[in-house]
């Protein structure tokens, strides 16, 4: 495991710590790591990173706060998913039976003019091609389809949302189960790590 964190709220660049390894077993501590070198009154962004050393599967924790004053201030706040957790979740976005998550982004991209706007529409263009396409390069990006097409699908549906969030015209992807939400992803390229109730289809 290893720390990622610096003063982006998305963790762009971060710095990281030395790896460490750990046990798995129940009840076996918390892991923790001193860093320096911060500055003064500043807010830092930081998240857990796992990886297995048989495979190299890679897991990213949820991304946390602290101040340097030396209070926790708790989950990331700036800014927050969209909708807050324990809100409403918006029908559109949430992954049906035999849908990927390519799915959602269209249902979404397809009746927001500010998300087709990111990709270039405008209205001499046929709207459905159009969300269609932004919406395969949405699960390119963000990393819900590998390089050789296969998509990245939940069980069981109905389950897991997929919000598309836009802040300062920047795109995000907030992740939910059920009502719970699990994190926000950054168009980082390559394929995601994958949770427990997701899988890989080949189209």
């Amino acid at each position: 495991i290893w720390f990622e964190y610096g003063t982006d709220f998305v963790l762009n660049n971060p710095k990281t710590t030395i790896k460490q390894s750990i046990s798995i077993t129940p009840g076996s501590g918390q892991p923790s790591v001193k860093i320096s070198g911060l500055v003064k009154g500043t807010t830092y962004y930081f998240r857990l990173v796992g990886q297995e050393d048989a495979t190299q599967n890679t897991a990213l924790g949820n991304i946390l706060n602290f101040q340097t004053t030396g209070k926790t201030v708790g989950p990331a706040v700036t800014p927050g998913p969209s909708p807050l957790p324990g809100g409403p979740i918006p029908p559109d976005a949430i992954v049906r039976d035999r849908e990927g998550v390519e799915h959602v982004f269209f249902r979404q991209a397809n009746t927001s003019d500010p998300v087709l706007a990111v990709f270039g529409y405008n209205q001499t263009q046929d709207r459905t091609s159009f969300a269609q396409n932004a919406a395969h390069s949405i699960a390119r990006l963000f990393g819900y389809v590998d390089a050789a097409g296969k998509e990245i699908r939940v069980s069981p549906p109905n389950k897991a949302a997929y919000v598309l969030r836009l802040f300062n015209n920047l795109l995000f992807v907030d992740e939910y189960l059920t009502s719970q939400f699990l994190g926000t992803r950054t168009a980082q390229g390559g394929l995601k790590p994958i949770r427990v109730f997701e899988y890989l289809f080949n189209k």
